[in-house]
């Protein structure tokens, strides 16, 4: 948060920016960097959707997700 406390743990390779309430993550699941999308060199090949409480709206079972915007 804006004072510096963990608001999500750091068990995801990738996380954007909360946008609208939501934070999209990824991961690396099959620790292949040569599959899904490359990023920090891993290759982040499933993707989902956390609240800013870090509960899970949206489960990390999609190969792309892009951000949420109105």
């Amino acid at each position: 948060d804006t004072a510096g406390n963990e608001v999500i743990s750091p068990k995801y390779h990738q996380m954007s920016n909360v946008s609208d309430g939501y934070v999209r993550v990824g991961m690396d699941t099959d620790n292949n960097s040569d599959t899904g999308t490359l990023d920090l060199g891993r290759g982040i090949d499933k993707w989902g959707f956390l609240n800013t409480k870090g509960e899970t709206v949206i489960p990390l079972i999609y190969d792309k997700a892009e951000g949420f915007s109105q």
